[in-house]
């Protein structure tokens, strides 16, 4: 079968979410949920006998000595006849020739094509894939069995307070941190996307003057809020009842809006959290999916 291949380098993120969202994989404006997309963005586009039947995009930032592939999408009679690892190779080219030093796939473990991912790392050097954060799926039929509508009593000093009524100095001094700071991922930044949080339920964790960690919600629906960015400092993370602190007031204020459904993002590093997940509410979990990583260097030409 003929296909033919278009590219651009300078493509917007708001043309193609006009013109292509259908065709992106995972969704575009799934992801602009808990990341900043900048353009211009670098796209290639499949077709046979002009019907759209494959998709790739991925940063083309030249601040930044790396680049995410956003999004790769196979229409499904036209799977399995390498037009995935073909889009991938052409990425790849496009961005080393750029300058970028390396590419790098986001995934989630119960996706049906990460058995094309690892393939990727089999074939074509990528690196083994690793665990960043843990997607857990819980309701509200469980809100009377569980320790987060507890009142908790927080150590001396520490508050909470909704995200939206904390001081902008304060704010500012934590994302200078953060710029400053590369130990926190940008995923876990609360100033990504901040037009999109949800106010009824996010937190933050104030100690004196500074904040110590927060509790950033996005809402996928109305049913549903996305627990996105849970995120404690390290020097903090041996009380465990600071981050069930942030869960709970958050919890409880969704409880209070009778808002059903709870997604929540952990971070993998995160293993008091993960611990207690697993041993006090495991059972309480509706699933657990995986959002994996994997790299590859790219050879400058």
């Amino acid at each position: 079968m003929d296909y033919k291949f278009q590219l651009s380098t300078d493509i917007t993120l708001s043309y193609l979410l006009s013109e292509y969202e259908k065709y992106t994989f995972p969704n575009l404006r799934d992801k602009m949920r808990t990341m900043e997309i900048i353009d211009p963005l670098l796209a290639i586009l499949v077709k046979s006998e002009d019907i759209i039947v494959g998709l790739a995009i991925a940063e083309f930032d030249r601040s930044k000595n790396y680049s995410e592939i956003l999004s790769l999408y196979i229409n499904k009679e036209h799977r399995h006849k390498g037009l995935g690892s073909k889009l991938v190779y052409y990425i790849n080219r496009v961005l080393a020739k750029a300058g970028f030093d390396e590419a790098r796939i986001y995934f989630r473990s119960n996706w049906e094509s990460k058995g094309f991912i690892y393939k990727l790392v089999e074939k074509d050097n990528w690196t083994k894939p690793v665990t960043l954060m843990h997607i857990f799926k819980s309701n509200l039929k469980y809100k009377d069995k569980v320790i987060w509508t507890q009142d908790l009593n927080l150590p001396e000093g520490i508050r909470i307070e909704p995200w939206s009524d904390i001081n902008k100095k304060l704010k500012d001094t934590l994302k200078q941190l953060i710029e400053n700071d590369k130990s926190i991922p940008q995923y876990l930044s609360p100033f990504i996307n901040t037009d999109k949080i949800e106010n009824i339920n996010s937190v933050g964790l104030i100690r004196k003057n500074e904040i110590i960690g927060w509790n950033i919600i996005y809402r996928i629906n109305k049913d549903t809020l996305e627990y996105n960015n849970l995120y404690i400092r390290t020097d903090y993370r041996t009380n465990i009842k600071l981050p069930i602190a942030l869960i709970s007031t958050s919890v409880k204020l969704q409880i209070k809006n009778n808002i059903t459904n709870f997604v929540w993002l952990i971070d993998n590093s995160d293993l008091r959290m993960l611990n207690f997940i697993y041993r006090k509410i495991g059972h309480l979990i509706d699933s657990d999916v995986l959002v994996m990583q994997t790299t590859k260097k790219l050879n400058h030409p």
